[in-house]
């Protein structure tokens, strides 16, 4: 009987995927999950959940976050303490993707 080779989720790398709700940014996160990535995709609409749920198919550990980046309180909720596993693991992120059509400037906070 053969058995898995596949890392485990301390083993696997991390990619960010901003807009992985639908579209372009939603293939993106999908390509990171089947290249053994694991993922934190966020969007600003509840699609991002669905989008989640379809890609922990591939096998890697996903957390998703409604939130709308373009603004100081969605980063807030983006990097809210309460999601302190995220953020341990966003701090060894080897990809980040964005699928969005705006550009942060700057944010102050």
């Amino acid at each position: 009987m053969a058995t898995s080779k596949r890392p485990s989720s301390e083993q696997r790398p991390l990619a960010v995927v901003i807009g992985a709700s639908t579209g372009i940014g939603y293939e993106l996160a999908r390509c990171c999950a089947r290249a053994e990535f694991d993922l934190v995709i966020a969007a600003d609409e509840p699609k991002i959940h669905d989008a989640a749920d379809d890609i922990r198919s591939h096998g890697v550990d996903v957390i998703a976050v409604e939130a709308d980046l373009a603004t100081p309180e969605g980063v807030g909720n983006f990097m809210m303490p309460s999601k302190a596993d995220a953020f341990r693991r966003f701090l060894q992120m080897q990809a980040a993707v964005s699928a969005t059509d705006f550009s942060i400037k700057s944010l102050s906070m």
